[in-house]
């Protein structure tokens, strides 16, 4: 997975909508632990003029979550100015990885 993804004190870029957060950690052997529960994994925002979705998590590379990709790209083309929300963005989609 990636990092956490953490608001900025950049007063340029403007807040974001976090989509959802890590429950728990995920860290490698050598790296620290403790650092991922509680953080944002999906955001939001608009900027210039469209919108922008991180993913700090890799859903095209799980099983069952591919369509999270496909959805975030749909909904990043889309002109409207709609409240940032899951239900926007995602629809009804509920995400359930599946076991290898």
């Amino acid at each position: 997975n990636g990092p956490p993804l953490i608001p900025s004190d950049l007063n340029y870029l403007p807040s974001y909508v976090s989509l959802a957060k890590y429950v728990t950690d995920l860290h490698g052997k050598d790296a620290p632990a403790g650092k991922m529960g509680g953080k944002d994994a999906i955001i939001a925002a608009p900027f210039g003029k469209g919108k922008v979705l991180l993913f700090s998590s890799h859903p095209e590379l799980t099983p069952g979550l591919e369509d999270m990709l496909v959805q975030a790209v749909r909904w990043s083309v889309r002109k409207t100015n709609e409240k940032i929300t899951w239900q926007n963005v995602f629809g009804d989609y509920i995400p359930v990885a599946k076991n290898q």
